[in-house]
């Protein structure tokens, strides 16, 4: 093998921080120790700057005793089989920071970086307020049903950033937060009251605060810091013309906060668990000054991924393979799959100037295996950090 020329630090830091993605950082990291180092200084590497990973499903079919999972790049089109071993049978959230949240059949829940293999625990599932008193479910009905979407969100604190686990949870998608190291679930407060017709949909961190938005798109601000206990007020009301029965995502934009409406339309013929199908998305930002949403017809070079993970904002003109005016989802409808026959395929790319659909960029053995039992496919952006 041929000797590395050796370098001085500075000029292997300026070589890293052109690197596109993460699969050629880790490459890198692997020439020689000087190499390696640089390439694991976080201040070298911007995440974000590629397009994120598609985190595969478990499936049926699958080996139990198979440790692996299976993630897919868009950028790549090259599927990755990783050695984790800590999401096997688990329900995962995927995160636009490199982590995955796992909800197991032990009823533990962790935070787990499948490509620096680190992993936090965070509190487990009986330290959450509400509860199902009435009866006593099995760790399936736990892993599947409880938790309805985690999103990792990272915001600034004193010592840096703070990492931040928020779950929708219970009947009501009632909202709790956790930190790494945590003891119990703390519940969020709010003068809105959840109830099965008027739930959280999503939270999202935009210039340091973090937001949460209701059904129809009622806006809350989350309010974690000082004496009092974790609460949420409401910040907006919502658009007169949203309705209740349609899908909602929280998306920050390069400092501006986008509402995501999933436009659904369900057949009931299909028996227990209804057909559906996206057919359309609308996207409103909202105006800080005026505290009003306007809808939005055009996204410019901006790219929207959305799904059963924290929703993410790219820009085309920055990351390479990224089509702007687009949004890319993933089938999140998980209480419509009937989970034998139906689900899971609902997955595309929505062009907001043809308003149109396409397939997600998928080869045909991946496409045909984005159904679980229990979970969804999911949206990760890879980090090594």
């Amino acid at each position: 093998m041929a000797e590395v020329p050796e370098l001085h630090s500075d000029v292997i830091g300026e070589i890293v921080k052109r690197i596109d993605t993460v699969e050629d950082l880790a490459v890198v990291s692997r020439v020689c120790s000087s190499w390696r180092l640089a390439a694991l200084k976080e201040e070298n590497w911007v995440s974000g700057r590629q397009l994120p990973w598609l985190v595969l499903p478990e499936t049926k079919e699958e080996d139990e005793s198979k440790s692996s999972r299976g993630f897919f790049s868009l950028y790549k089109n090259k599927r990755y089989d990783l050695d984790v071993p800590e999401l096997r049978g688990c329900r995962i959230w995927g995160s636009n920071h490199g982590w995955i949240v796992a909800f197991g059949l032990d009823l533990q829940i962790h935070l787990v970086n499948p490509l620096s293999r680190s992993k936090f625990s965070l509190p487990p599932h009986s330290t959450f307020k509400h509860q199902r008193p009435k009866y006593h479910p099995s760790p399936q009905w736990y892993r599947e049903a409880f938790i309805h979407k985690a999103l990792v969100l990272k915001r600034p604190n004193l010592s840096g950033q703070q990492l931040l686990v928020a779950a929708l949870y219970g009947r009501c998608n009632y909202l709790a937060i956790a930190r790494p190291g945590d003891e119990t679930w703390t519940e969020v407060e709010s003068e809105y009251r959840c109830r099965p017709s008027r739930t959280i949909q999503d939270v999202a961190c935009c210039n340091g605060q973090i937001f949460a938005l209701g059904s129809c798109g009622t806006l809350l601000l989350c309010e974690f810091d000082g004496p009092k206990p974790p609460n949420s007020i409401i910040f907006a009301p919502p658009p007169a013309d949203i309705k209740s029965a349609n899908k909602l995502y929280l998306v920050e934009s390069m400092g501006d906060l986008l509402m995501v409406v999933r436009v659904v339309d369900e057949d009931d013929d299909y028996g227990y668990y209804s057909d559906y199908e996206t057919y359309a998305f609308d996207v409103h930002q909202f105006d800080f000054k005026t505290k009003e949403w306007t809808e939005l017809y055009d996204l410019g070079d901006r790219a929207l991924f959305i799904g059963d993970s924290y929703s993410m904002c790219l820009s085309s003109t920055e990351v390479a393979g990224c089509v702007g005016n687009r949004i890319y989802f993933t089938d999140d409808n998980f209480e419509q799959w009937d989970r034998d026959n139906y689900g899971g395929h609902e997955s595309g790319v929505y062009d907001m100037e043809e308003f149109t659909i396409d397939r997600l960029p998928l080869p045909n053995c991946i496409g045909d295996r984005l159904r679980s039992a229990f979970e969804c496919p999911v949206w990760l952006m890879p980090s090594l950090f």
